[in-house]
């Protein structure tokens, strides 16, 4: 008898740093500064102190690190509003808008 191939999901634990067997997801290469996102905040003890998204344990690189599932699949994937997903997405887009270098 033939035995299909377990798949589990990839988790990113760190940026960089995965777990898991699977398809790999896109890697988030630098850390943001989210100080100025009132969505996010850092709270010690709580997952280490790295910057989550409110009332949640969710980083906001996670949704970075999915962000080609949708939106609409990041919501229903980690029990967010969408509406807090795509103003965590805005925030970050306009962040890189803001340093992106000039050409």
């Amino acid at each position: 008898m033939d035995m299909m191939p377990l798949i589990a999901p990839v988790f990113q634990t760190r940026v960089g740093e995965t777990v898991g067997i699977g398809v790999a997801r896109e890697r988030v290469e630098d850390s943001m500064d989210w100080t100025d996102c009132p969505l996010i905040e850092r709270v010690p003890g709580k997952l280490s102190g790295v910057p989550i998204i409110r009332h949640s344990r969710v980083r906001p690189d996670d949704l970075l690190i999915n962000r080609s599932e949708g939106e609409e699949w990041l919501a229903d994937a980690y029990r967010l509003p969408l509406d807090t997903v795509r103003q965590v997405l805005a925030f970050y887009d306009q962040h890189e808008r803001q340093l992106a270098p000039a050409v």
